[in-house]
């Protein structure tokens, strides 16, 4: 357990950040100089860059200020009282998880081990508590080869602020059994939350690790995290975020795997929760034989916003990426996807396939799908398919004569719908709990 009392006092809100508070953050932190002048290069990046605007390509469906950066502390205590809370967040049982980390705000709450592997090398520990103890390791992945601070203005922001995360390193042919999981709590009003996941697993390992994201009281603010996945040679790595805030949260994820020879990834990224959400998932099929798998899943309803980005970028031969995203909209929800496969030259016998199917249940929903290709070589198989559309009406029809009332029909025919990406995902813990919250946003 651990506790840090508030570094400093920021001015008026949204004047908390400054160069000033990322040095408060780095000193209050004890992190070695390498870390805390990566920190200072990231806040110049951050100066230097203009906010992304709806004028530009990236952006053109979502406004970046929904995200209500002006109204954030870079820093907010977590309150005493959240550690029951927490416990109710976590998803897998302890005899079916080989560790457990909490925080809540910008602070580590616990963090539990998993001592059988230990021994084995296995690292899973805060963020900054690695940088201290295994600096060389952390040096050479952190923000330096995956999610850099200048891809833009945002990322540049989280690469000067980012307060705590996990650190998971899996040595040469070390395989865990059960995933690993981390509960990100909020509380409070303003609350920045910019958690950093980095993930390392070497050569011919095995690790997964689910990550979720809630509410522990009526918290506002916005959530900036950046999950970093290295799957080098012949190693099998599992990610799952699943994002329930509250509704006065918004979120803004950037998750990037860089996928070395022969090695397999499978993600599954979930949107319920918050006002509004950005992910930007991406596959880096960097070694030959490498494969990757991409699994979708969102529901909004209310007045939600929901933009997705999604990239399978083919830079070696011999790679294969499938994704599939499936989401449902309600109410006055909106949803973007935007999907690009890019095929390298060279990247022959490349085999690539997107597939993204929205479900629209009521007249003021709106979604929109722009999946793209790019491809650069000539031996290749790749296809893309989008679909927005309304329930059947010829299956409720159907549903409806054999005895079923309207409501159960529908909800019937929307579970169904998502039955695909379910029965996709191997944990059943987390299978249930994706049926129990699509349930709760069918009203059922």
């Amino acid at each position: 357990m651990s506790h840090h009392s508030d570094p400093y006092k920021p001015g008026l809100p949204g004047q908390g950040f400054c160069e000033r508070a990322v040095l408060e953050i780095s000193s209050a932190r004890d992190e070695p100089a390498w870390l805390r002048e990566r920190r200072l290069e990231a806040w110049k990046i951050y100066e230097q860059l203009p906010m992304p605007t709806r004028r530009e390509e990236f952006w053109k469906y979502s406004d970046p200020r929904e995200l209500g950066l002006d109204s954030l502390l870079p820093w907010t205590s977590a309150a005493e009282a959240a550690g029951q809370k927490l416990s109710s967040l976590v998803l897998l049982p302890r005899e079916r998880s080989s560790g457990l980390m909490t925080r809540v705000n910008s602070e580590l709450f616990s963090v539990e081990p998993g001592s059988e592997w230990e021994r084995a090398g296995v690292i899973f520990t805060d963020l900054s508590d690695a940088a201290a103890r295994w600096p060389e390791l952390v040096r050479e992945w952190l923000m330096v080869k995956a999610v850099v601070a200048g891809r833009g203005k945002l990322t540049a922001l989280h690469g000067a602020f980012f307060s705590g995360g996990a650190f998971v390193y899996v040595p040469e042919g070390v395989e865990l059994e059960h995933p690993l999981q981390v509960v990100h709590g909020a509380a409070g009003q303003g609350a920045a939350v910019m958690p950093h996941t980095l993930v390392v697993a070497e050569k011919g390992s095995r690790v997964a690790l689910v990550e979720r994201f809630a509410s522990l009281d009526v918290a506002s603010g916005c959530a900036m995290s950046v999950v970093e996945i290295f799957a080098e040679e012949g190693a099998r790595v599992g990610y799952l975020s699943l994002q329930d805030w509250g509704p006065g949260m918004s979120h803004y994820a950037v998750q990037r795997a860089i996928l070395r020879r022969d090695s397999e990834f499978r993600s599954l990224v979930v949107n319920f929760g918050g006002r509004f959400a950005r992910a930007e998932v991406e596959s880096i099929l960097d070694g030959e034989g490498s494969n990757s798998e991409m699994l979708g899943v969102f529901f909004a309803d209310s007045r939600q916003h929901f933009d997705q980005r999604t990239l399978q970028s083919h830079e070696a031969v011999s790679t294969k990426s499938d994704l599939l995203y499936k989401g449902a909209l309600k109410e006055e929800a909106r949803a973007v996807y935007s999907g690009l496969i890019k095929i390298h030259p060279g990247a022959q016998r490349s085999d690539a396939y997107q597939a993204n199917r929205n479900l629209v249940l009521g007249e003021k929903a709106r979604a929109h799908s722009v999946p793209r290709l790019e491809i650069e070589a000539n031996d290749v198989r790749c296809s893309h398919g989008a679909t927005v559309g309304q329930l059947d009406e010829e299956q409720l029809f159907y549903l409806m004569s054999r005895g079923l009332v309207q409501e159960e029909s529908e909800k019937l025919l929307v579970f169904g719908f998502f039955q695909e990406v379910l029965d996709r995902i191997p944990e059943e813990d987390v299978r249930s709990l994706l049926e129990a919250a699509i349930r709760q946003k069918l009203g059922a």
